[in-house]
């Protein structure tokens, strides 16, 4: 058994019960800034081919509450044995007051 065959066995040996193993030879600088360079190149390649798969860039439009919209308004809801019920205000849907407004401007144009 050669020397590099002992270190391997001890190393493997070692990993086993629980130590680390050893650290691999370094690469110097100049060879390996070519070599991060061609995998960069790779990624965006790759990239690039699942994006066109994919339909990839397409966004989606967020329907945005306005933050008048966000806060409960005592005006609004079915106020009944003293309890006064907004959950339909609470919906990601417009409020009422906007849609009246949308409304409006529809119908007088």
């Amino acid at each position: 058994m050669t020397w590099k065959e002992r270190k391997a066995l001890e190393n493997k040996k070692i990993v086993s019960l629980g130590g680390k193993p050893t650290k691999k030879q370094r690469l110097p600088l100049s060879v390996a800034r070519a070599q991060m360079k061609n995998q960069k190149e790779r990624e965006q390649k790759i990239l690039q081919e699942f994006e066109r798969k994919v339909g990839g860039g397409t966004k989606r439009v967020v329907d945005r509450r306005m933050p008048e919209d966000r806060v409960l308004k005592s005006s609004e809801g079915h106020f009944r044995n003293g309890v006064l019920d907004v959950k339909h205000l609470l919906h990601s849907g417009p409020s009422t007051t906007r849609k009246k407004l949308i409304d409006d401007t529809v119908n007088v144009s």
